[in-house]
């Protein structure tokens, strides 16, 4: 018995270096790949005891993984932050091949992220969600110079990853790995539901004039729940985001905001945006939105 999976392991090896050889290798985009890998592992959280100390072989594994997947990936590559990433998915996973695999997969649904168009399109989708919830704190950021957003560019890209300490951070990737809450959720629609049988309620009944429907635009299914983080960390520090006066003041500050902002409070107030959303996304037809104020 031993003897024929001995046989297995060493047929899968051989297949594997079959099926490797196989893959045409853009060298010069490999070689770019292979650098950044190599720059950026030594740097991935070596302050967690999990990457911690000289030779350690959980580093070696990040760097295996990511260069084996930069070079299985060409059109995608290798892109700064991949790494932080995936240490989060190699700590849960504990294993160097299992963590391949969540980590391809993961990338599978996020890997527009890590190209210039894609993380555009989100900021661009970050920028819609706060003219709807607070329309005055974009203004302020567009007043300075800020109205791109480009200081929540890395919260996104990382999945908030470096402004939580590490076990928050783990938390939170969870949870946004999970799609619990998103606009094309059940949790979503019982919201929106509950907004029409109340303002039915409010109306007296059924009345086909009085019915609610959900309105056109917006909603936006593509507002994902990381963009109602963000809102709620803007909510957050809103007063002293008013204060900054320039693109200086609100990096400088942001900046500062690394490892202590509070994830329970930030995840309590994504929640009640996102439902608050829901609502708002429904109206009747002779009515206009509300937008959700800021008190």
């Amino acid at each position: 018995e031993e003897e024929e999976e001995e046989e297995l392991d060493m047929f899968l090896v051989i297949q594997a270096k079959c099926m490797a050889a196989r893959v045409p290798i853009d060298r010069d985009r490999a070689e770019e790949s292979l650098r950044m890998v190599k720059k950026d592992v030594p740097r991935t959280d070596r302050k967690s005891d999990y990457f911690k100390g000289a030779n350690n072989p959980h580093l070696v594994w990040l760097h295996d993984i990511l260069c084996t997947y930069a070079l299985f990936h060409q059109e995608v590559g290798y892109a700064q932050g991949m790494n932080d990433v995936l240490s989060m998915i190699l700590y849960v996973m504990d294993d160097e091949t299992d963590a391949y695999w969540c980590f391809a997969k993961y990338l599978e649904t996020i890997q527009a992220d890590f190209m210039a168009h894609g993380m555009m399109q989100q900021l661009q989708e970050l920028t819609r969600l706060i003219a709807f919830l607070d329309a005055e704190l974009l203004e302020h950021f567009e007043a300075i110079e800020c109205g791109d957003l480009i200081f929540c560019h890395r919260w996104l890209l990382l999945s908030f990853k470096r402004e939580f300490l590490f076990e928050d951070a783990l938390c939170l990737f969870e949870i946004l790995c999970s799609h619990h809450l998103e606009l094309s959720s059940i949790e979503a629609a019982n919201a929106r539901d509950l907004a029409i049988r109340r303002e039915r309620e409010r109306d007296g009944g059924d009345d086909a004039d009085t019915q609610c429907v959900p309105v056109a635009a917006p909603p936006s299914e593509s507002f994902k729940f990381e963009l109602f983080i963000c809102m709620a960390i803007l909510d957050h520090y809103r007063g002293h985001l008013l204060q900054c006066n320039d693109v200086a003041d609100v990096f400088e500050f942001i900046n500062g905001l690394v490892e202590h902002m509070p994830l329970h409070t930030i995840l309590q107030a994504a929640e009640t945006m996102f439902f608050k959303y829901c609502t708002k996304s429904v109206k009747r037809p002779d009515e206009s939105y509300l937008l959700v104020k800021h008190v």
